[in-house]
């Protein structure tokens, strides 16, 4: 069984491991748009509150346009 502190530690360890799996997705986007020479793109993988405010740090725009019918969708902007 783990101590309060190890299951802190791995539950916090997943949280970052799911932004940079949502991060990741962003960075495909956003790559097959430049190849494009487009200014922004849709990204079908849901993107949670830190990874929105890590791509907003980066000067991106994140908005989001999930429904229950089409799931999750976020344009991304530059």
């Amino acid at each position: 069984m783990y101590t309060a502190k190890e299951a802190r530690e791995k539950a916090e360890n997943q949280i970052s491991d799911k932004t940079k799996e949502e991060l990741v997705a962003a960075e495909y986007c956003i790559n097959s748009a430049v190849k494009s020479g487009e200014m922004k793109c849709w990204c079908g993988k849901h993107l949670g509150k830190q990874a929105i405010g890590e791509l907003e740090k980066m000067g991106y725009k994140v908005e989001n346009y999930s429904n229950q019918r089409d799931g999750s969708t976020f344009l991304i902007s530059w």
